[in-house]
């Protein structure tokens, strides 16, 4: 089996990829890094977009959580903190082939994987749309994460507007990549309750920890049956970046953004599932 990784260079999706990489790393022939940022935007047009679109509380959440991030990550360079914070951490610690894109559609990517002559192709947090001649590289299947439960909640921080909109639960879905998004078929989807209080960052290390072991199940599921998935079923539903009035909403429920103690755990990484946030 040869598994290539696109993913954002972030604590999440180091969590996410972790449980697959640490049991089958001399399967993943390449972890690719994509920005984080809006597509066309540099760094500070990514941020007044942010702004524009979601509010203060928001953007200061996604401003402290990627500093903090940075901050862990240069505790780990030193040897402070000895686990990995991020797939390009993990990437090296297991001497995989690490190679950052600016696009991950361009041609300089798609012939980088053409000669990694891939089987499965594994999306986790990109923040681009990825098109035809991409998800067709791999052999088996191309395959995304999401935290939403398909195909209700399709489209951005669908946890986010779950809790906004009073929802119970937030769902956790592995499922094959088509053009149209999050429409593909379902490999694995799991429901995960909501608690009282709960931050968007807590619920969103705990969907992680959940999150990753149904990865490594899905690869499983391909591994001994290439068709491996079910249809979507019901009605869909998509939403945007979040909106002001979202984030207002989340509040208004009794939720926050984000806590310490969340911040806590990525350093002290004391995360397993009998331990969640």
């Amino acid at each position: 089996m040869r598994i290539a990784i696109i993913t954002s260079d972030s604590f999440f999706s180091y969590l996410l990829i972790s449980d697959l990489v640490n049991q089958r790393p001399e399967d993943i022939v390449s972890i690719l890094i994509s920005p984080s940022r809006v597509k066309g935007k540099g760094t500070f047009g990514t941020v007044m977009h942010v702004l524009k679109k979601t509010g203060w509380r928001n953007l200061i959440y996604k401003v402290v959580a990627s500093l903090w991030v940075y901050f862990a990550e240069a505790l780990h360079k030193v040897g402070i903190v000895h686990h990995c914070i991020t797939p390009s951490n993990i990437a090296k610690r297991y001497n995989i082939d690490l190679h950052y894109t600016q696009d991950c559609n361009d041609d300089a990517t798609l012939n980088y994987l053409r000669s990694k002559n891939i089987d499965i192709l594994l999306s986790i947090n990109v923040y681009q749309r990825m098109l035809e001649q991409l998800l067709s590289l791999p052999k088996i299947a191309a395959v995304n994460n999401h935290f939403g439960l398909l195909p209700k909640y399709r489209g951005m921080a669908p946890y986010v507007w779950a809790m906004a909109n009073g929802e119970k639960e937030i769902g956790l879905s592995v499922h094959h990549m088509v053009l149209e998004f999050d429409e593909g078929k379902l490999i694995r989807q799991e429901r995960m309750p909501l608690k009282q209080k709960d931050s968007a960052m807590g619920v969103c290390i705990r969907g992680c920890l959940i999150a990753r072991k149904m990865i490594s199940q899905a690869v499983d599921d391909l591994e001994n049956n290439p068709n491996a998935g079910f249809e979507q079923e019901g009605e869909g539903s998509y939403f945007s970046m979040p909106t002001r009035k979202c984030i207002a909403d989340l509040y208004k429920r009794g939720y926050c953004l984000w806590r310490v103690k969340d911040l806590i755990s990525i350093l002290k990484n004391k995360l397993d599932n009998n331990r969640l946030p």
